[in-house]
Formats: structure tokens, sequence, C-alpha cells
């Protein structure tokens, strides 16, 4: 363990202390056919985020958690391997694998350094898992080693933009305001918080991407279901911790532009998605990438930890 890089040490020992909070959604989780996302649990049938048939694919989840990400591929017929950092959370997994009569690899190791050889897999998913609590420059070529020509990466972290809105004291909610500067940020801690956070611009992720030999498919902004909601209503929003509240009327009818949109994306061959100043216009199309590996990019405004 010496040996870990620093953050993830830190990480592991946050991770390990705070499993038994997640053990109930866990189960919740496990028990659940259709697999939903992010802080408003929008169904993968509005989104996409996962590829159509998966039956017969070698699929590696990069931070699983709890592997409940894991569990929804196997049940497609997927030949799933999940690898996180907290063996606690893995014991979690493990529990629920005999519970409902699944078997497929739990691997306790960082997925900066993932043992094994290159070209085993097919596709690759992170849920705010190694995308969040791993050093992006690290796991994303490490994916990229993990993949066959052609394989798919996809990924759901935090919105940059939540990040910057973020206030440093637990639980209170994001709000209108830029608190951090937008240019140069990597590695996140919290006032404290055991634990290290990584969140990239979205140009920072593309360069990072496409330097490592994936191209962009798609760049998915999650958001609340519910249209425009009524401002006397609220919004639902993050806060740090992991908890949801309501946020002021002026931010009650979130766009994929506001601080708590969340983004789900893929990256492939050829890159469709957000772009652009408005929200009103965010798709444009990008020429085909050379490189045959594919990628999803996927940021939420979400703050919660959901591996």
């Amino acid at each position: 363990m010496t040996d870990l890089p620093d953050h993830v040490r830190r990480n592991r020992a946050f991770w390990d202390d705070r499993a038994t909070e997640y053990a109930a959604p866990a189960e919740e989780n496990w028990a659940r056919d259709t697999p939903t996302w992010g802080i408003w649990g929008v169904p993968e049938s509005d989104l996409k985020i996962l590829p159509a048939d998966v039956a017969g694919r070698d699929v590696i989840e990069l931070g699983c958690g709890t592997a409940y990400i894991s569990a929804w591929l196997a049940r497609r017929g997927a030949r799933v391997v999940g690898i996180d950092n907290s063996e606690e959370q893995i014991a979690t997994a493990r529990r629920l694998q005999m519970q409902y009569h699944l078997d497929f690899p739990l691997l306790h190791g960082n997925a900066e350094a993932v043992p094994y050889a290159d070209s085993s897999f097919d596709f690759a998913i992170s849920e705010y898992g190694a995308c969040l609590w791993a050093d992006p420059r690290r796991w994303v070529p490490e994916a990229a080693r993990l993949l066959r020509p052609g394989g798919q990466l996809v990924f759901l972290t935090n919105s940059f933009l939540m990040i910057l809105c973020m206030p440093v004291e637990d639980g209170v909610a994001a709000s209108d305001r830029l608190l951090r500067p937008a240019f140069g940020i990597s590695r996140v801690e919290w006032p404290g918080d055991a634990g290290v956070e990584f969140h990239l611009s979205h140009g920072d992720w593309i360069r990072l991407l496409r330097t490592s030999g994936f191209g962009l498919e798609d760049l998915i902004e999650v958001r609340d279901p519910i249209p425009l909601r009524d401002p006397r209503v609220g919004a639902t929003v993050a806060v740090r911790g992991g908890m949801e509240g309501t946020q002021e009327p002026m931010i009650a009818a979130p766009t994929c532009c506001q601080a708590f949109s969340m983004s789900a994306a893929r990256l492939t061959s050829g890159w469709s998605g957000s772009a652009g100043s408005c929200p009103t216009s965010c798709e444009r199309r990008w020429p085909p990438a050379a490189q045959p590996r594919v990628a999803r990019y996927s940021s939420g405004g979400g703050s919660e930890q959901c591996c």
C-alpha cells in the first residue's frame, strides 16, 4: 500500500470508512432491473448511455463500488469484471452477488493500474468511480490500453460548472456564483474531507481523451426530467455530501448550461454533443476521429458518489 499514490491511499481509506452509508442504496440498485442515471434517476431508455447489445462482450467497470452497474450489464449477458479501490465496497458487492446469484470477478485494486493484458475488453464504464476519484491522466490511458480496437468507454461524473459553483461547506448547495477559477483545475480537495476528487474542464477532457487514443462521439447533458419546473416549487439541486435539496426560483429550470445540469457523454469515431455558448443550440457535428477506439464522456450535475 505504501507504493500507491497519495490520492489512491487516501481515497481507499475514505471509501472504506463510508462504505456502510452506501449499503442500502446498493441494495436498491441491485434490485432495480432498469438502469437509471444521476441525482434525478433519469432512465436508461431516455439517455441510451449503454450499448444496445452487450451480450457476449467483455466489460470492465472502473471504480465499481458496490457493482450494481456491473450487475445490470451481467444480466444483459456481458462478461463483466469490476475493480474498486475500497475493499469494504467490494465486500458489499460480493454479498449482493450471492444474494442475486450473479457471479463475475470483483477485484480490489487501483483503476489506474489494472492487472489485465492489453486489449482485454470491448467496453469500459465508470459512474462516479474512477472518473471522479482517480487521476484522469492515469486512468484514461489505462482504459485505452485495456480496450480492443473499436472498444468503447463511457463515464458519468460531476458537471464542471457545478464544481466551480460548489461552496466548501459540507451540505451547502451549489449557487449561481463562480467560486473557483475555471482554468487549471484538476485535483480538488474539500476542507474536512479525507478524499481527493479530480475534475477537468470539457476542453481538458477532450484533449486528454484524444491524446489517449479515443475519438469523442457524444456529450449528453443530463438534466431534471421535469421540464421548466414551476419557479415557485424550486429545482432539485446537488449539495456536497450526496444530499438533495431545493434551490432558489431563479435556477428552477435546469438547462444543459446550468450549474445543476448533469452531463452524460459518449466517445466514438465522431462527436455529436453539446457545444457552443447557448443552451438552445447544443448540437454540433465534428468530423470522424482517426482512432478506432470509442469513448463516451458523461458529466453530471450531482455531487453524490454513486459507485
